[in-house]
């Protein structure tokens, strides 16, 4: 059995997935390459489908300012929407996903839907520097080139 060397976060250490058991077969404290991008990809996909109230201070982002604004009448066509919303999805990335090193956010065009854009979001993860950079697109995963 090879080691896990990524520390499960917090509240995945918390969770019981069996809370009728006294205890786990295999504990789950620690990650694999796997299981830790699995857990990245999904806290990025819980965080950039929770919206957030219109932020009224323009100071560091707060637990309260969880979430991306709601860009239901973006124009997709727009490059200068899409750097404002590329540049603000980088700052909540860098806010609450903090072990995606140098977060890097693209708007990329979806085959066939002329009108909607996918998410790709590369960087490295910190503490791993042997790991290869990470992109995540919609929720695709694949290292990086």
């Amino acid at each position: 059995m090879h080691a896990k060397p990524f520390r499960a976060p917090l509240f995945e250490r918390l969770s019981d997935d069996a809370p009728d058991q006294d205890n786990d077969l295999t504990p789950h404290w620690h990650y694999d390459v796997d299981d830790v991008v699995r857990s990245i990809r999904e806290e990025l996909s819980r965080l950039l489908n929770t919206r957030r109230e219109v932020l009224q201070n323009t100071g560091a982002l707060s637990v309260i300012d969880y979430g991306v604004d709601d860009w239901s009448a973006f124009a997709t066509t727009a490059p200068q929407q899409q750097r404002h919303t590329e540049r603000q999805l980088t700052e909540a990335i860098r806010r609450f996903e903090p072990r995606i090193r140098d977060p890097q956010v693209r708007l990329v065009p979806l085959a066939g839907q002329a009108h909607r854009l996918g998410v790709q979001v590369s960087g490295g993860v910190v503490g791993h520097p042997e790991m290869l950079p990470i992109i995540l697109i919609n929720p695709e995963v694949a290292p990086a080139p």
